[in-house]
């Protein structure tokens, strides 16, 4: 039987795969696999100076 928050993480992680399914359809295909990777992530978990402010990520320890 699972969770509230296992039912959370999961829907939280099919929404993210929907969201890079939809972006990657919308990106140039002659694009440099590195550089898509890169505009997705950056989509996807935000720019990296607002990362602390992430409550669904994990944190980074220095």
């Amino acid at each position: 039987m699972s969770t509230p928050v296992d039912t959370i993480a999961s829907a939280a992680i099919r929404i993210e795969e929907q969201a890079v399914h939809e972006i990657e359809s919308l990106l140039d295909p002659g694009l440099p696999a590195d550089e898509r990777e890169r505009r997705i992530r950056r989509l996807t978990e935000g720019p990296p100076e607002f990362s602390q402010e992430r409550v669904d990520l994990p944190k980074h320890r220095a």
